[in-house]
């Protein structure tokens, strides 16, 4: 009875370890500071996968981004900050803009015209 008990204690606690691990995954070739992601290698053409929906900041600067879609951003309700300086960005979905100046109007963290 102790080694069923046993066995079903390690089995809850890997599979909480597994989930919060699965919270915490950084894109890989980027580097994650907490809720920081910095993908900053110059290897992407598109915007990382697996970004969690927790980050705060986001760094693209240095890349070879060429187009904005809307979808792109819209799992990050928590970003403050998003660096894309630095890309080849030849076209951003007009979609894209509104809901960044949609959401942004709400931040005091908004650039200002």
């Amino acid at each position: 009875m102790l080694d069923w008990r046993l066995s079903w204690l390690l089995l809850q606690a890997a599979v909480l370890l597994l989930l919060s691990k699965g919270e915490r995954m950084c894109p890989a070739s980027c580097r994650c500071e907490g809720k920081i992601v910095y993908c900053e290698s110059g290897i992407f053409q598109g915007i990382p996968e697996n970004i969690t929906t927790g980050c705060q900041g986001l760094s693209l600067r240095y890349n070879s981004l060429l187009v904005l879609l809307p979808y792109q951003f819209a799992h990050l309700n928590q970003l403050i900050w998003l660096y894309l300086d630095h890309n080849s960005i030849k076209d951003i979905d007009a979609l894209n803009i509104s809901w960044w100046c949609a959401d942004s109007k709400n931040s005091s963290s908004a650039p200002t015209r």
